[in-house]
């Protein structure tokens, strides 16, 4: 999908016509338009010769007409059908698409059934609900906030029509993030842009019923009641002509400034000795204003909390950046709440845009894995650790991890671990057995040890929601999906097909009868990397632990190097352990994290020199994220040189 490609299906959705055969028709009345929609049909589908005709009545519309089964079936296949004008909606090909895809289909869209005012900005009005709502929620995904309301069109009150509007602000972002197509809309956005704006900043609520006070006692006193209304004196200013905004500030429809309190103390200064205008006049001089507090309530609410015991969470969704930014804020809580020494992160991100940005956090036991065969190599390690884990928990008589880290108080604490996997569909596709063997063998076993999964996928179909999968991962997330069959294949259950976007979705766990539908949280991107940032800072001397994906050392169910070293370094010793001894007695202080950074080792290897030191009496017990204490040498040393320090020297 190409930027030219989402620009020419942004017009025809606006104002193309599918519905006769094989004929593909644009109308539009703009030579500038016509031109780009010309060159798009020769530049990307090889049409030269488009036929050209006269719009219906119009004098000034004109029809681009192609005869063509292939550019049909092309569009079709792209999601463009034979529907009517309130039956049209976004592709779902635009919606997967990447920003600047999306970006040049708004324009497009925009273009033809938008318009930009000089005096308020972006509006768009349509008799299709649904397609406008859609446009919302990709507008959101910029930073957009735009509003969607019902309007009455003169001469057609019995159909509904919809205006979506963008002013203000979000226009601003708008002409900044989008942008327009033609020179004609630029330049109308330029001179929007260059309006003083009312930002509800400075203003003063509530001052309706003083003032509707001051101006029956200026009518009182300068006019008189008559059949047609107040009739003035002579050489008396009326309030609508001298003031134009006086009475939306009187009725309450608006609230004033300071700046307009001024006029209107100066309009009502023939009455400067009632107790009205002092009331109003000192408000303008304290230049500040307090609303009284009327009443104090304590309410009740309801909040939810994502750590769901003993389960793993499924993500899917039909529009691109709801589950990623889903899971963004599933991550960040996570590592707002969890050092690194208790949590560790496997990411794998085929699409290679959106888990890409956690890569120097120190949590991660390897970088972002953006290669399908390597992620199936991690997934094989995450199982050899988890037997591992099983063999620990069987010495030590607990029955999980939570139960491990109670009652074993002396031994070193074991890290949760979190797989997410972004795009299930794509790993789906090149390695199928592979993954869902992986997937089905973690999901059976790995809650007790700690080892948690979160898939996500844009496409939830059977052939990648498989019923092994499904049936291993009880606690599912479900946002806007485009029909009811992609709902249950995700909950089993119709509605996720009736939310309406921008993170609207249901939450089903195991313990659950029916699902809950909830709000998810937004966090922007610029969030995430100030969250990114600051881990990297504060860790900034922590080394990542690599996983080793060395295919040759692998058998067929695991593979051999956990963490990025060598699992055989010869037996109960390690050829780095006198290095790790002199290094910690000279430190005087002793953890994983340090010797990862001074031995430039893994974490498997750094965790297990620790547990080697503690054992032969170099180092102290573990007390949580506290270094541990060097207590003194090992005792197997052969020798123990002096210390001069308490010798005397004898001399002969």
């Amino acid at each position: 999908m190409t930027k030219e490609l989402g620009l020419f299906m942004g017009l025809l959705t606006a104002d193309g016509g599918l519905t006769i055969g094989h004929r593909v028709v644009y109308t539009q009345m703009e030579g500038e338009v016509l031109d780009i929609y010309i060159r798009l049909l020769k530049d990307i589908f090889g049409i030269t010769a488009p036929i050209i005709a006269k719009s219906g009545r119009s004098n000034k519309a004109k029809d681009v007409i192609v005869h063509s089964k292939h550019l049909k079936e092309s569009l079709a296949h792209l999601g463009l059908t034979s529907a009517g004008a309130q039956e049209k909606e976004i592709p779902r090909s635009i919606r997967q698409s990447r920003p600047e895809v999306i970006k040049a289909f708004i324009q497009g869209l925009i273009k033809n059934d938008g318009h930009v005012s000089t005096l308020k900005g972006l509006e768009i009005t349509l008799a299709n609900k649904k397609l406008l709502q859609q446009l919302q929620i990709m507008l959101l995904n910029f930073g957009i906030v735009s509003s969607v309301h019902r309007k009455k069109v003169k001469h057609y009150e019995e159909n509904s029509y919809w205006r979506l509007s963008i002013y203000g602000g979000e226009f601003v972002t708008y002409a900044k993030e989008i942008g327009f197509l033609t020179e004609g809309e630029k330049l109308r956005a330029k001179q929007v842009m260059t309006l003083h704006r009312n930002t509800n900043r400075n203003i003063i609520p509530t001052l309706s019923p003083i003032l509707k006070k001051l101006s029956f006692m200026y009518r009182t006193m300068f006019a008189r009641l008559t059949n047609k209304g107040w009739l003035y004196q002579q050489n008396s200013p009326i309030p609508k002509y001298a003031f134009n905004n006086l009475k939306s500030y009187t009725s309450g429809d608006r609230n004033p400034s300071y700046d307009a309190l001024e006029k209107i103390l100066d309009f009502y200064k023939p009455l400067s000795n009632s107790t009205q205008y002092k009331e109003v006049s000192k408000i303008q001089e304290n230049t500040f204003y307090w609303a009284k507090v009327t009443a104090i309530e304590k309410t009740v609410g309801e909040g939810y909390d994502f750590e769901v015991p003993g389960s793993h969470s499924f993500v899917g969704n039909g529009f691109v950046n709801h589950n990623s930014v889903t899971i963004h804020a599933i991550v960040t809580s996570l590592l707002f709440r969890n050092p690194p020494e208790n949590l560790k992160f496997i990411m794998i991100d085929p699409k290679r845009v959106e888990l890409t940005m956690y890569n120097n956090i120190p949590h991660l036991l390897t970088p972002v894995i953006t290669d399908p065969k390597k992620a199936i190599l991690a997934l094989k390690w995450v199982a050899k650790e988890m037997e591992r884990r099983y063999d620990i928990l069987e010495k030590t008589s607990v029955r999980d991890i939570d139960s491990y880290h109670q009652n074993i108080k002396n031994e070193k604490s074991m890290p949760f671990i979190v797989v997410i996997i972004d795009e299930l569909a794509d790993m789906m596709q090149t390695y199928p057995r592979e993954l869902e063997a992986a997937v089905v063998r973690l999901a059976q076993m790995s809650r007790a040890v700690g080892i948690h999964l979160i898939l996500s996928t844009q496409r939830p179909s059977v052939n990648i929601i498989t019923g092994l999968i499904k049936a291993n991962i009880p606690a599912r997330i479900a946002l806007q999906v485009s029909s009811q069959i992609d709902s249950r294949t995700i909950l089993d259950a119709a509605g996720a097909e009736k939310l309406l976007g921008a993170g609207d979705m249901l939450f089903l766990s195991g313990e659950m009868s029916k699902p809950l539908r909830i709000q998810s949280a937004y966090i922007s991107e610029q969030e995430v990397k100030a969250v990114t940032k600051y881990l990297s800072d504060t860790y900034a001397d922590e080394l990542q632990s690599e996983i080793n994906f060395s295919g040759e050392n692998t058998s067929s169910a695991i593979f051999s190097a956990p963490l990025g070293e060598d699992d055989s370094y010869g037996g109960d010793d390690d050829e780095l352990y006198e290095e790790a001894r002199e290094t910690v007695i000279q430190a005087g202080k002793a953890s994983t994290s340090f010797l990862q950074r001074k031995l430039r080792i893994g974490y498997a290897r750094a965790a297990r020199l620790v547990d080697m030191l503690e054992e032969r009496g170099v180092v102290g017990a573990g007390s949580g994220a506290k270094a541990r204490e060097v207590i003194g040498r090992e005792a197997t040393n052969v020798e123990e040189e002096p210390d001069e320090r308490n010798t005397e020297e004898i001399i002969p």
